[in-house]
């Protein structure tokens, strides 16, 4: 029973230690973008495990897609690894070494499945590591199989693909995740397999709290829509003037902000009503049916914001949320002499 006990122990030591006294070691990615070449080329010298691996451009790097909501693929996050070990004492990174990567991030619950969180909700995501023509779907905290380092130092380009898992509609405008990979040569055939995984050169892997972090944004276009506007007439109200008002709605996903624009077809820097030979101004207010309002400029965007309906056409129009007021004052009544003028106003909306 006491031998057997001692092979166990003896074993997890040895997994430490290569042979002629190499330790097995850990990188922070302090030399990120180098061929690994030396100095130092001593195995016993601080900074030599960082020649050995390199994630070039993916540490500290904010990577924003803009959602497609036809496709699952939303993007790829590029950049380069070097995966080396040099033979001895060698001033050259010599051996590709092959290595395995482990991701960890924000998931769902179960934590099976990473995700991107928004304000409303999250947004599931498959995040797929590639290089060297494999590729592997990544599991959180799980390692993955072996992937081909270059000989030589040489910076191999690698990508991680975001996709999404359901194209259900998203509610928000905006995912974010922040994510550690973590890089292991030689994975779990760190005492086997072939040079330099056969345990007679160095290798080494990202140490625990150096993981290489970097951060995923996804950005969903809000969707507006302006509807429900009809025709109007103005006619006399008593005052004057002659008006007319009327309530539209205007649909912004996730009841975005927006701002809005009215164009006069007859007028140029004024709203104008045409006739045969004369034109008469007439002023135009929009409003939300909370009476925040605000008099419109002809072609000019307007100060205010109001929210959009996160409904589409206002729940079958049923709670529209705009109001348009047309009026034309007095004193442009009392300079007409025809009996008919028009013109086409167009409203646009925008979200901010």
């Amino acid at each position: 029973m006491r031998a057997a006990n001692f092979l166990r122990v003896c074993a997890a030591l040895c997994l430490l230690q290569f042979p002629g006294g190499l330790a097995w070691s850990e990188s922070t990615n302090a030399r990120p973008c180098d061929n690994g070449a030396g100095p130092p080329n001593d195995p016993a010298s601080a900074g030599y495990d960082e020649r050995l691996i390199g994630a070039c451009q993916l540490e500290n790097t904010d990577n924003t897609f803009a959602f497609k909501p036809a496709i699952r693929n939303q993007g790829d996050v590029a950049f380069s690894v070097r995966s080396c070990s040099p033979d001895g004492a060698s001033d050259t990174c010599d051996f590709a070494t092959p290595y395995a990567v482990t991701l960890t991030g924000a998931t769902t619950g179960n934590g099976k499945k990473f995700v991107l969180a928004g304000a409303q909700d999250e947004a599931e995501v498959t995040l797929t590591f590639s290089s060297g023509g494999v590729s592997e779907a990544l599991s959180p905290g799980d390692p993955s199989g072996l992937f081909a380092g270059g000989s030589n130092g040489q910076q191999v380009p690698a990508i991680i693909n975001v996709s999404l898992q359901n194209l259900g509609k998203l509610k928000g405008t905006f995912y974010s995740g922040t994510f550690s990979l973590g890089i292991d040569q030689c994975g779990t055939n760190d005492s086997g397999g072939v040079v330099p995984c056969d345990g007679s050169k160095p290798v080494t892997r990202i140490a625990a709290g150096e993981e290489i972090t970097f951060t995923i944004n996804l950005v969903v276009d809000a969707e507006i829509r302006i509807s429900g506007l009809e025709d109007m007439e103005l006619l006399a109200d008593g005052t004057g003037a002659y008006s007319d008002s009327q309530e539209f709605c205007v649909y912004a996903s996730s009841g975005a902000l927006f701002r809005i624009t009215a164009d006069s077809q007859t007028g140029t820097g004024i709203f104008q009503l045409q006739g045969v030979t004369e034109s008469l101004q007439y002023e135009t207010v929009v409003s939300n049916l909370t009476g925040n309002s605000e008099t419109l400029a002809e072609a000019v965007i307007s100060s205010s914001t109001w929210q959009g309906n996160p409904e589409v056409d206002c729940n079958s129009y049923s709670e529209e949320n705009m109001r348009i007021d047309i009026r034309v004052p007095p004193a442009e009544i009392n300079s007409a002499s025809e009996t008919s003028y028009s013109d086409t106003l167009t409203l646009t909306v925008e979200v901010q």
